[in-house]
């Protein structure tokens, strides 16, 4: 993914991306669904009602507190209209599978809370070996990415691990060093390129011939 400065040149859109001040953290928030997972012991797991539930199976009988009533069938998916129902019925959770957890990625990274040591960096994969060690540690609750591979590919996520930048100052310096090869690459020179590019009138306005010639 990339923003196209002008006709030669083009930035990767991630790193303008955290130049602006947007962390990894906010742009999966924004490009991908996030579930909250409650790990209760050992086998019992539970899944915030949420829209991305439509198309999903149930892995248990999902029925209504109040009237008994089976709303959705094991092994049958979740629609818009029983999602609905489910809410109507003041449902807030339903299962989930521990297969549904291991392979999926966290939002953020996932700390040991006792002695603060990151067990797992945020946007990678939950493995069985981390999920076991969840339950070591009594961590009670996940935020997970929710990617189909349909309505939410995992293309963007990837880019962001192959993206080194961190900061928004690393970001702003990695723009100057590809536009300005050569140069030494200050903060405050990035700060200044990065904000004529895209902030200045006087840079990035068209006239009448760019606008005629778009």
């Amino acid at each position: 993914l990339y923003v196209r400065i002008d006709r030669r040149r083009k930035l990767p859109a991630t790193i303008v991306l955290k130049a602006l001040g947007y962390s990894n953290e906010d742009l999966l928030k924004t490009f991908y669904p996030v579930e909250e997972i409650k790990i209760k012991d050992k086998d019992h797991h539970t899944r915030a009602i949420s829209s991305v539930l439509a198309g999903v199976r149930a892995k248990h009988n999902i029925v209504s507190p109040d009237t008994g009533e089976i709303i959705t069938k094991e092994g049958s998916k979740i629609t818009k209209i029983s999602l609905k129902k489910i809410e109507a019925a003041g449902i807030k959770e339903v299962p989930i599978a521990k297969s549904e957890i291991i392979g999926r990625v966290t939002l953020k990274d996932i700390v040991d809370p006792e002695t603060g040591e990151i067990i797992l960096d945020g946007n990678k994969e939950i493995t069985e070996e981390i999920f076991y060690k969840i339950l070591s540690l009594k961590i009670n609750t996940l935020e997970i990415l929710f990617i189909d591979n349909v309505n939410y590919l995992p293309s963007f996520r990837e880019t962001l691990l192959t993206d080194k930048v961190v900061t928004q100052d690393d970001a702003l310096k990695e723009i100057y060093k590809r536009l300005r090869p050569g140069e030494p690459a200050t903060v405050s020179a990035a700060r200044e390129l990065f904000n004529g590019l895209f902030f200045d009138p006087k840079r990035y306005d068209l006239s009448s011939v760019g606008r005629l010639k778009i």
